[in-house]
């Protein structure tokens, strides 16, 4: 007998929201490696932006 479509349906937004766990728990992982080698999300946009932003600066 075949699945029916709620079946298949309910089935794979199990799969998705699995993955979005998995997606999360790696997140939370890099995050506490990071806060583990003393750098924050925060101090890596900043030095990217500054940087971006030298570039963009005329010179006279």
């Amino acid at each position: 007998m075949a699945r029916t479509k709620f079946s298949f349906d309910k089935r794979q937004k199990e799969i998705a929201r699995k993955h979005k766990q998995e997606e999360k728990a790696a997140r939370r992982a890099e995050a506490k490696q990071r806060k583990a080698a003393g750098l924050s999300e925060s101090e890596e946009g900043s030095g990217l932006a500054t940087e971006e932003n030298d570039t963009d600066l005329p010179v006279d």
